[in-house]
């Protein structure tokens, strides 16, 4: 798309409005292929990293009302919600890895949930450990493919024809949350919709 557009764009063709169409293509594409090679180079980075190299301590919800006001901000359709049931817990990971993490899921909630829908992110505990829950009103997953949703490149089936991707993000957050000791899910909600979440060791200091 981009090489195609700009050869457009090139000629002496075009009027003002359909340059300036023209040009939004060329930057949306520009962008998709900004995250892909990203994405990419971040996996990269993941598997030639020791797990020790990604420790330090971070108030989890912190990290999840930064990634939340962020996401709202770029998404005023949807209402974008944190909901803290637990105060305090620290986990071991750089920071900028644990917000991609939950910006990941929050991000793709947001993209395949209709307008005016609530995405809602919960930090609570889970079974002894810190969790994260994002939940929203989406086309929901299938279980065949729930086994699949973690793999680079897969897209779900419903997930192909509301927004473009490459199919990476879940598998950055997926590699980065195995690199904490954690563990991470995706559920069907009752009525419609999706819960991806996370969870990951409290931190101990002894």
């Amino acid at each position: 798309i981009i090489l195609g557009m700009s050869r457009i764009l090139a000629t002496a063709g075009p009027d003002s409005a359909e340059r300036q169409t023209i040009a939004a293509d060329i930057a949306d594409s520009a962008e998709v292929l900004s995250d892909l090679v990203e994405a990419m180079l971040l996996l990269a980075r993941l598997d030639s990293h020791e797990a020790g190299q990604l420790r330090e301590p971070v108030v989890l919800e912190r990290a999840a009302r930064s990634v939340v006001e962020r996401v709202g901000r770029r998404s005023p359709e949807h209402a974008v919600r944190l909901e803290v049931n637990t105060l305090g817990d620290v986990v071991e990971v750089q920071r900028t890895w644990l917000e991609r993490v939950i910006e990941n899921l929050a991000s793709n909630a947001v993209k395949y949930s209709p307008p005016g829908s609530e995405v809602t992110v919960i930090v609570e505990r889970e079974d002894g450990d810190a969790c994260v829950r994002v939940l929203d009103r989406g086309p929901g997953v299938d279980g065949a493919e729930v086994p699949r949703l973690f793999e680079p490149f897969y897209r779900a089936e419903a997930a192909r024809g509301l927004a473009s991707g490459a199919g990476l993000g879940l598998a950055v957050a997926h590699r980065i949350v195995d690199l904490m000791d954690g563990r991470i899910w995706v559920r069907p909600r009752e009525g419609d919709g999706s819960e991806f979440g996370f969870a990951v060791p409290v931190a101990r200091f002894d």
